[in-house]
């Protein structure tokens, strides 16, 4: 859920932070849907970044899952890259 991302700008868009308590969670979850103004990026424990490289390290070994898939059971360093106009997008 990255609500400002551009699939056409040649960058990948993530989105981090850390919500403490399950109550926190339920409150923002709603501004997840939103693609604008009052989006649950503009929280304050909410980070989002725009970028066309990005690694991942991790401490202690954190499972990788993509598309609802695991994909590993224990990864210490993920590395994403973008490749501009490599998969063609539709809209």
């Amino acid at each position: 859920m990255t609500p400002h991302a551009d699939p056409f700008d040649g960058k990948l868009t993530f989105v981090y932070g850390s919500i403490p308590t399950r109550m926190q969670i339920l409150r923002i979850l709603p501004r997840m849907m939103k693609p604008d103004t009052g989006s649950y990026v503009e929280h304050p424990s909410v980070r989002e970044y725009h970028t066309k490289w990005l690694r991942i390290k991790c401490e202690t070994p954190t499972p990788l899952h993509a598309d609802g898939e695991i994909q590993s059971e224990q990864v210490f360093e993920l590395e994403y890259s973008v490749i501009p106009h490599c998969l063609p997008v539709l809209m």
